[in-house]
């Protein structure tokens, strides 16, 4: 919106109009709550199309006329009641916020604005927000905390220029915000959080299900080995084993030294019991398991919904300074000094090593984003390499266990289509976004379907053939 169009230096009430498709601020000069404000509103019931945003305040006014008197809050008071009717019905049907009033700078005011005070102004606040609290009204405080800061008047009572704009762009965010959608989905300021779409709803609903089986299972098990714990422990009958008999008579007593009835003074084995064989786990129990699984991995979609769709966790601005990026990454690149670990391989760029600069590189960006460094543009650039480069790292790790396994069979691709896109197919469907909002996941899952079909197709080509090739190769020679 052009700074020219922003007619609004008074602020007691703003009107919203359009006209041919422009957007204007007129101002209506209605200092006090009487009948004349009675009569414009429902002078504006009578308009086809209300203002997109009403704002009506009053106050300050009021309060010189009358010498600050009780009496005249009183009336106010008397006079916003009756008034609130025909404003509820306006706000029914477009934007009407109440303007609370500024304070004001005492030292600054001229000998007839003297009896305005701040214990008065703020007298006539609270008198507002208490008849205005049932209605469709919406009371508006932030524009009183703006104008609070040191130095925002000249004349003890209206605020400056830069104020005023503040002001307007507080509720131009207000309004446009909750109708703009961007693409990334973040939350701005004054926009509502987004409603939950069929999709979302029965993917979490799913997931509810999954945690309330997966839970019974596990306290079934839980309560059933606390019972074979408390359970008292009984010796187990020792498995006796003892010659074949010699006498058609039946033995009635085995003594450690043989059948005492048929004169057998033989030693015989005395084992303990067999321990108890593990059960097979059962059909059920493995579908316990995958529902307990699918439960706690809800719990976590429903933590990353509530962190960045739902609003309920306020965010933060992030403002870049060198020091806040360079600071996590020098931390980080000491503390990597204190550990090390042993590897076998030695060929250049084995697994050990491109797991290292994966993980570097994964801190790296991780530094970046959090410190909110794309603002510099030379960390921009860096970073940006660092994001090919583990591109590559990704596609080389897939062609090198290609070449050396030689593994190109279909469970294999599934695996690792699995693995690269579950958790962002679970964030489309809980986060309500498109596949290529994750962009690098469909990036990698490209590349690693052009090199899976590059190694697949006749003729297949990997380690383990080029070692047969040189042998048939060396035996025509011969």
């Amino acid at each position: 919106m052009p700074e020219n169009t922003l007619v609004y230096e008074a602020y007691k009430l703003g009107i919203k109009m359009h006209d041919s498709g422009t957007k204007n601020w007129d101002f209506i000069w209605l200092p006090e709550v009487n009948k004349s404000a009675n009569a414009y509103y429902e002078q504006l019931l009578k308009i086809q199309r209300l203002p997109d945003i009403l704002i009506h305040g009053s106050a300050s006014w009021a309060i010189k006329q009358n010498s600050g008197s009780p009496e005249a809050l009183e009336q106010f008071k008397v006079n916003l009641s009756s008034l609130l009717p025909i404003m509820d019905k306006v706000a029914e049907k477009t934007n009407l916020f109440w303007m609370t009033q500024q304070p004001v700078e005492s030292l600054k005011l001229n000998e007839a604005r003297q009896v305005i005070t701040n214990e008065q102004i703020e007298e006539y606040n609270m008198a507002v927000q208490e008849i205005l609290a049932p209605s469709n009204v919406k009371v508006w405080k932030s524009a009183a905390k703006v104008s609070a800061i040191n130095d925002s008047t000249e004349d003890g009572l209206h605020v400056k220029p830069d104020l005023v704009h503040t002001d307007v762009q507080l509720i131009i965010n207000w309004y446009c915000n909750k109708q703009f959608r961007p693409f990334d989905g973040e939350l701005y300021c004054c926009q509502p959080s987004e409603e939950m779409t069929p999709i979302q709803q029965l993917v979490f609903l799913l997931f509810l299900l999954s945690f309330i089986y997966g839970l019974n299972a596990k306290v079934k098990q839980w309560w059933r080995n606390f019972r074979e714990y408390m359970r008292p422990v009984t010796p187990s009958s020792p498995v006796i084993k003892t010659p074949a008999a010699t006498s058609s008579t039946t033995a009635v007593h085995n003594g450690p030294l043989g059948d005492v009835e048929n004169g057998s003074t033989q030693p015989v084995k005395v084992e303990p019991a067999p321990p108890p064989q593990p059960s097979t786990p059962s059909r059920g129990e493995d579908y316990s398991e995958i529902a307990w699984a699918l439960g706690k991995f809800g719990l976590i979609m429903l933590y990353f919904y509530i962190c960045d769709r739902s609003g309920f966790i306020p965010r933060e601005q992030k403002h870049f300074t060198r020091f806040r990026f360079y600071l996590p990454l020098c931390y980080v690149t000491l503390l990597g000094f204190f550990f090390n670990a042993k590897t076998s391989q030695t060929v250049i760029l084995n697994r050990d090593q491109t797991d290292e600069w994966k993980g570097w590189m994964q801190l790296v960006i991780l530094i970046y984003h959090m410190s909110g460094a794309s603002a510099e543009l030379p960390i921009y650039m860096h970073i940006r390499i660092l994001v090919a480069m583990y591109l590559f790292q990704t596609g080389y790790g897939h062609f090198s266990f290609f070449w050396s396994k030689g593994d190109y069979g279909f469970v294999r691709f599934i695996q690792v289509q699995f693995r690269l896109n579950w958790l962002v197919f679970m964030l489309c469907l809980v986060m309500n976004r498109p596949y290529q909002f994750y962009y690098f996941v469909p990036l990698v899952t490209f590349w690693f379907i052009l090199v899976y079909v590059t190694m697949a197709i006749w003729p297949q080509v990997s380690a383990k053939s080029v070692t047969v090739l040189n042998a048939v190769f060396r035996f025509v020679e011969k």
